[in-house]
C-alpha cells in the first residue's frame, strides 16, 4: 500500500472515531472499574479496593478517596495524588517515584519498601505512617506532618525534610546523609 494511500485511510478512520474526550493535562476520562496509566481517575472513588500489582503511572488521581485501599507492589511513577485519600492504605512496595503528593493524608498508611525518590510531598499528612526499608532519596517533605511515623533502615538521601513536625518517630537505621533537616520539630 502506498503510503499516501495508508495516510488517507488513518485519517478517515480518526474522523470518523472523533477525537478522544481529554481531560486534566490531556489524560483522556479513565474507566473506574478498571483504571489504566495515563488516564484521569479524578471522578474516581477507589475506597476499600484490592488492586495489588495494579500500574497507574502517569495518571491523575487528585484528590481521589484511597483509603483502606490494598494496593501493594503498585505503580504510581509520575502519578499526580496531590490532596489524595490514603488513610489507612497499605501502599507497600509501591513504585511513586517523581510523584505528586502535596498535601496527601497518608495517615496510617504502610509504604514499607516503596520508592518515593523524587516525589513532591510537600505538606503531606503522614501521622503514623510505616515508612520501613522505604527509598526517599530527594524526596521533597517540606512542612510535613510525619508525628509517630515508623521508619527502619529507610532512605531519605538529599532529601528536604525543613520544617517538619516528626515528634515521637520511631527511626532506626535510617540514612539521612545531605538532607536538609533545618527547622524540623523532631
Amino acid at each position: 500500500m502506498f503510503p499516501s494511500r495508508l495516510l488517507t485511510i488513518c485519517l478517515a478512520t480518526l474522523a470518523l472515531l472523533g477525537p478522544a474526550p481529554l481531560h486534566a493535562g490531556g489524560l483522556v476520562k479513565g474507566d473506574c472499574a478498571s483504571p489504566k496509566p495515563m488516564s484521569d481517575l479524578r471522578h474516581c472513588d477507589f475506597q476499600g479496593r484490592t488492586m495489588n500489582g495494579i500500574d497507574l503511572h502517569g495518571a491523575d488521581l487528585s484528590g481521589v478517596n484511597l483509603s483502606t485501599a490494598k494496593m501493594l507492589d503498585c505503580d504510581f511513577t509520575g502519578t499526580l495524588l496531590s490532596g489524595a485519600n490514603f488513610k489507612w492504605s497499605n501502599l507497600s512496595g509501591c513504585r511513586m517515584r517523581r510523584s505528586d503528593l502535596r498535601g496527601a493524608d497518608l495517615f496510617h498508611t504502610r509504604l514499607d519498601g516503596a520508592d518515593l525518590t523524587g516525589s513532591d510531598m510537600r505538606e503531606a499528612f503522614l501521622f503514623g505512617t510505616d515508612l520501613n526499608e522505604v527509598r526517599a532519596d530527594n524526596v521533597d517533605l517540606r512542612g510535613a506532618n510525619m508525628k509517630d511515623v515508623i521508619m527502619e533502615d529507610a532512605r531519605f538521601r538529599r532529601a528536604n525534610l525543613s520544617g517538619v513536625y516528626m515528634l515521637r518517630g520511631v527511626i532506626l537505621g535510617s540514612d539521612f546523609r545531605w538532607t536538609n533537616l533545618s527547622g524540623a520539630d523532631m
